[in-house]
């Protein structure tokens, strides 16, 4: 079911409900992480309480219930609306079934982080969703895993804009990977050009660093653009073996399934390349696979390596995350 508010100024939130995860079928007991039972209301079956954290503090004018996607229709009994400052009954950071997500989900996951922030713990916020790839499976479930390893780290993540906004400005590193219109908007370039300018890291991965169309993304955050690859057995050799943080433990060559990007720069000072992909079928040269770009304020690192779920569970793709989250997080 997807659930539209609806603001007396004309924006929305949206809201996807999904089955096994917010709400399952009534007539037995069948528990899911995404709200909470309610006992002594019915005789047999089941009704549960459903929490969704208004994010805008604006009059609400309208709530649209929708089925998504289907003939199927869920059940409401009731809505209220909560004025209290007490925590809802049923927890944000739920735990979401991302198996259950479809590849080009844009629910939000109600991650947040921990508060209060806890001394020396670094705050890693990973956004991404769009087309032609599984965003929640591989970009935030496996990637948040890679990541929650390292001592005193805090991930969360989201395939949603408003989450992302919301977010944004209290964590210390974003991982960023996506191809939604929804990461061209103004609200988000912006957040994420302040996010840069305060002089917090940013790692994009894959698709962000494709060519696309939001003005000026491409020139700061990526230094150039991809707009083709070959597919297959990628080799991958390093440029600068052994001497870059971001290398530590990452083999010389090492070969990847994933998709060879063929990515230029728009300058030759703009950047510098730590890993090149070797020639692939498709073309004959060589193109960076990863690299750091020259910028005043911040910290950013461009990897092009991690089309599926092969690529995220390499553990050279696992090694450069890790290294490059941490290198940037440093001023």
């Amino acid at each position: 079911m997807k659930v539209t508010l609806t603001h007396a100024d004309g924006t929305t939130q949206v809201t996807e409900l999904l089955n096994r995860r917010d709400f399952a079928d009534y007539n037995r007991e069948v528990d899911v992480p995404g709200s909470k039972l309610q006992k002594g209301i019915v005789s047999r079956g089941q009704l549960r309480l459903l929490t969704i954290p208004v994010k805008k503090p604006a009059a609400i004018t309208k709530i649209t219930l929708e089925s998504y996607d289907n003939m199927i229709s869920p059940v409401v009994a009731a809505i209220t609306a909560d004025f209290s400052t007490k925590p809802p009954e049923t927890s944000e950071a739920a735990p979401i079934r991302w198996q259950d997500e479809p590849p080009e989900s844009i629910a939000a996951t109600g991650l947040r982080f921990a508060e209060p922030k806890k001394k020396d713990m670094l705050r890693v916020l990973i956004v991404g969703s769009g087309s032609s790839h599984h965003f929640p499976r591989d970009f935030i479930k496996t990637d948040r895993e890679t990541l929650a390893v390292v001592p005193l780290t805090d991930v969360i993540g989201t395939m949603n804009l408003a989450e992302a906004l919301e977010q944004m400005p209290k964590a210390d590193v974003l991982v960023f990977s996506g191809n939604h219109n929804q990461w061209g908007t103004p609200e988000f370039q912006k957040a994420l050009h302040d996010f840069a300018d305060a002089g917090k890291g940013i790692v994009l991965i894959h698709a962000a660093t494709w060519s696309h169309p939001w003005q000026g993304y491409n020139k700061r955050f990526v230094a150039g653009e991809t707009k083709g690859h070959g597919r297959g057995d990628v080799i991958a050799e390093s440029i600068l073996p052994a001497v870059h943080p971001i290398l530590k433990g990452v083999p010389e060559t090492f070969t990847i399934a994933d998709e060879s990007y063929h990515s230029v720069f728009f300058k030759k000072d703009g950047q510098t390349t730590l890993i090149e992909n070797k020639p692939d079928g498709q073309s004959p040269d060589p193109h960076p696979a990863l690299w750091i770009v020259n910028d005043p304020k911040a910290r950013i690192v461009c990897y092009t390596h991690g089309h599926d779920d092969k690529a995220h569970a390499h553990e050279a793709y696992k090694t450069i995350l890790r290294n490059a989250v941490k290198w940037v997080s440093e001023k």
